[in-house]
C-alpha cells in the first residue's frame, strides 16, 4: 500500500514570504488530518498546494489519487447571481452519476432545497451545498478548508457522521479548523503549522 499523499522537503510561500520550510508527511487511507494553527501561518496554503493550485517555493507534493474534492475556505455571499439551482452546483462534482447527486444532497439535509436558486440561500444553506458537492465527487481525497464555518448544529452533526463513514471506507481527508475538538469524536491526525508542519497527536482527542 502507497501514501495518498506524500509531501517531501516543501517549503510553502505567499506573497514572496516564506511561511514553512522542510516539511514531511504522508496521508494514507482512512487518515483525516485535522490541521491547526495561527491565522497567517500557512494553512490554506499548504491544503491548496496540496491541490496543486498553488506551487510550492521547494519540495514536491505527490498526489495518488484520481479525483479530488474541494471545500474552500471562503464563499461570495454577494455572488447572488449565479444561475444554478442547488441540485446543479451539487451536480458539478457528481457528474453525470445521479446516485452520488442524491446520496450527497441527502447527506447535508439539502433534498427540500434542490430547486432553491443559489441567490435564494441563506449562507449556511450555500456552505451546505458546496460541501455536498464535495461530498458528491465520491473521491478519495478530500480537501475541506474551515467547511462548517457557519453550519447550524444539527448540519455538522450530518456532516461528521459523514466524515466517519468516509474515513472507515479508506478516503483521505485534510480538514483545516480553528476548533479541532469538533472532531474529537473522529479517529484523526492532529497536524499544527506555525513557522514549521509537525503532528502533535493521533487518536479522539480534544486540543
Amino acid at each position: 500500500m502507497s501514501p495518498v499523499v506524500s509531501v517531501k522537503n516543501l517549503s510553502c510561500q505567499q506573497g514572496g514570504t516564506i511561511l514553512f520550510s522542510g516539511a514531511n508527511f504522508e496521508a494514507w487511507p482512512g487518515d483525516v488530518i485535522a490541521i491547526t494553527g495561527p491565522n497567517g501561518a500557512g494553512k490554506t496554503t499548504f491544503v491548496r498546494t496540496i491541490l496543486g493550485l498553488m506551487r510550492p517555493a521547494a519540495g514536491e507534493v505527490i498526489v495518488r489519487a484520481d479525483k479530488k474534492g474541494y471545500v474552500p475556505q471562503r464563499i461570495n455571499h454577494e455572488a447572488g447571481w449565479l444561475p444554478f439551482t442547488v441540485a446543479q452546483v451539487v451536480g458539478f462534482g457528481a457528474g453525470s452519476d445521479t446516485q452520488a447527486l442524491e446520496e450527497a444532497l441527502e447527506v447535508m439535509g439539502l433534498w427540500e432545497f434542490r430547486r432553491r436558486f443559489w441567490g435564494e440561500l441563506s449562507g449556511g444553506q450555500r456552505q451546505r451545498t458546496l460541501i455536498a458537492r464535495a461530498v458528491a465527487t465520491r473521491a478519495p481525497l478530500l480537501v475541506m478548508d474551515e467547511p462548517t464555518a457557519g453550519l447550524d448544529q444539527a448540519s455538522m452533526e450530518r456532516f461528521y457522521s459523514w466524515l466517519e463513514r468516509r474515513r472507515q471506507m479508506g478516503g483521505v481527508i485534510f480538514f483545516v479548523t480553528h476548533d479541532c475538538s469538533a472532531i474529537a469524536s473522529i479517529e484523526h491526525r492532529l497536524v499544527v503549522i506555525d513557522r514549521g508542519l509537525r503532528e502533535v497527536a493521533h487518536g479522539r482527542h480534544r486540543c
